[in-house]
C-alpha cells in the first residue's frame, strides 16, 4: 500500500448509478442490520445462561452470535455509501478501508467456518451416533484458523502492487493487484487461490452435510427419546446450514 495515499481515498470517480435500487439496497441492510443485533444479542445470552444444551454446540452457537454481531454493525458503512449516491463517506479515508477490508473478509470467513464445524459436527453425530468427537480439538481450531486468516489478510495487504480502496461498483472497499511487478502479479494469484479455498471449502462441506443429514433423518425409523432429541436439534440445525448457503450465494457469485 502506497505511504503516499494514506488520508484518502481518490481513485472513484462518480458513474451513472440507479439511486432507487441503491437505496432498496441500503434499507434491506440497515433492515438486516436493526433486527440482526438484537436478535443475536437475545441469542447470546440465551447460550450463555442455558444449561440443558451439550456444551460443545452451545460455545459454538455463541462464537456464531458473536460473529453475527460484528458482522450486522459492519455493514452500516456500505449502507451510507449506498443512501449517499455511492460516495465513499465513512470510507474515504484508506486506513479506515483498509482496517474494514480486513475485519469484514475475516468475519465472512470465520462465519463460514463456525458454521461449517457445526454442520459437520452435527452430520458425524447423526450418521454416527455411537461415535465420539474431540471436542477440545475442534473448539481449538477457532481460534487458531482466526489468526491464520488475520496473518494471511495482513500478509496480502502490506504487499507491493496490493492495494485496497473504495469501489463505487461493490459501494465498499476490497483489496486489489496493480500488476505493476511480476511479484505484484504473483501474489495476487496466490491470495485469489487460497481466498477459493477459504470461502469455497465450507460451503461445499456444508451442503455435503446437509445431504446426508437428510438422506439420514429421512431413512430413521423409530427411535430412542434421546435419539429424537437429537433428530430435532438436527433439524434446526439443516434449517440453519441451508439459510447459511442460500445467504452466502450472492456473496460466493461475486467473489469469483
Amino acid at each position: 500500500m502506497n505511504s503516499s495515499n494514506i488520508s484518502t481515498v481518490e481513485s472513484w470517480e462518480i458513474q451513472p448509478v440507479t439511486p432507487i435500487w441503491d437505496i432498496l439496497l441500503g434499507t434491506g441492510i440497515m433492515i438486516c442490520t436493526v433486527i440482526g443485533v438484537p436478535g443475536n444479542v437475545f441469542g447470546l445470552m440465551f447460550f450463555i445462561s442455558t444449561s440443558r444444551m451439550n456444551d460443545f454446540f452451545r460455545k459454538l452457537y455463541l462464537f456464531i452470535c458473536c460473529v453475527d454481531i460484528c458482522t450486522s454493525f459492519s455493514v452500516v458503512p456500505v449502507a451510507v455509501s449506498l443512501f449517499c449516491g455511492r460516495a465513499p463517506v465513512l470510507f474515504n479515508y484508506t486506513l479506515v478501508c483498509a482496517v474494514w477490508d480486513i475485519c469484514f473478509v475475516f468475519l465472512q470467513k470465520m462465519s463460514m467456518f463456525l458454521v461449517m464445524l457445526l454442520s459437520v459436527s452435527r452430520c458425524i453425530v447423526i450418521a454416527f451416533p455411537h461415535r465420539s468427537i474431540n471436542n477440545n480439538m475442534v473448539l481449538s481450531a477457532v481460534p487458531l484458523y482466526g489468526v491464520f486468516l488475520m496473518l494471511h489478510k495482513v500478509l496480502i495487504v502490506t504487499r507491493n502492487g496490493i492495494e485496497t480502496s473504495y469501489g463505487i461498483d461493490a459501494a465498499f472497499c476490497y483489496t486489489w493487484g496493480t500488476f505493476d511487478t511480476a511479484s505484484s502479479l504473483l501474489w495476487y494469484n496466490i491470495e485469489r487461490v487460497v481466498y477459493s479455498i477459504e470461502t469455497g471449502t465450507p460451503p461445499l462441506l456444508c451442503f455435503i452435510s446437509l445431504v446426508v443429514c437428510t438422506i439420514k433423518l429421512c431413512s430413521s425409523g423409530p427411535t430412542e427419546s434421546s435419539q429424537q432429541q437429537n433428530k430435532r436439534a438436527a433439524v434446526t440445525v439443516l434449517i440453519f446450514t441451508g439459510t447459511f448457503l442460500i445467504c452466502n450465494l450472492c456473496f460466493l457469485h461475486s467473489k469469483f
